[in-house]
């Protein structure tokens, strides 16, 4: 078995389009995504930035990271401190942050606005309370024609058999 070694580069050389490549080159720079805004419902009008400025200081933050990633290189040493420093850098930003997770009842509540209710009672129908002829859900042994019917046709078979 022997192995093959790719030297480090940072784009793949034209002549050199494999199907490993192809992952790559397709996807869009990270500037380009969009990303949602994290907006709540416990923001108000007046304290909430215009969204303008959200979104230029968000893509401005990822234009800055992609800058560290590209520095960084394929260098493994490079790469392990970008990811110490991130790291330190969302635990900071975690522990200055408010808490305000909402649980999964309280977020659709919010979005819907009206509370979800815990207990439901499901009541059978009236029919004496109904207007109008209440029908009988028909099972397969009420369909069929009427008994009058059914005698006249086994009449009418015993008939054919005798002439």
């Amino acid at each position: 078995m022997s192995s093959f070694t790719v030297p480090s580069m940072a784009t793949p050389p034209s002549a050199a389009a494999s199907p490993a490549w192809m992952p790559y080159t397709s996807m869009p720079h990270i500037s380009e995504q969009r990303v949602p805004m994290p907006f709540t419902s416990a923001m108000t009008s007046e304290c909430a930035p215009s969204l303008s400025t959200l979104s230029k200081m968000s893509r401005d933050m990822r234009k800055e990271i992609e800058n560290i990633f590209q520095q960084a290189g394929c260098s493994m040493h490079a790469m392990q401190i970008v990811k110490r420093k991130f790291q330190k850098f969302v635990d900071d930003i975690r522990d200055e942050l408010p808490t305000n997770q909402r649980s999964k009842f309280e977020e659709i509540e919010g979005f819907t606005g009206c509370t979800i209710p815990y207990q439901v009672n499901i009541l059978p129908p009236k029919d004496h309370l109904s207007k109008g002829r209440v029908k009988k859900i028909r099972g397969h042994s009420d369909k069929g024609g009427s008994d009058k019917k059914k005698t006249e046709a086994k009449k009418k078979r015993k008939m054919r058999r005798f002439h």
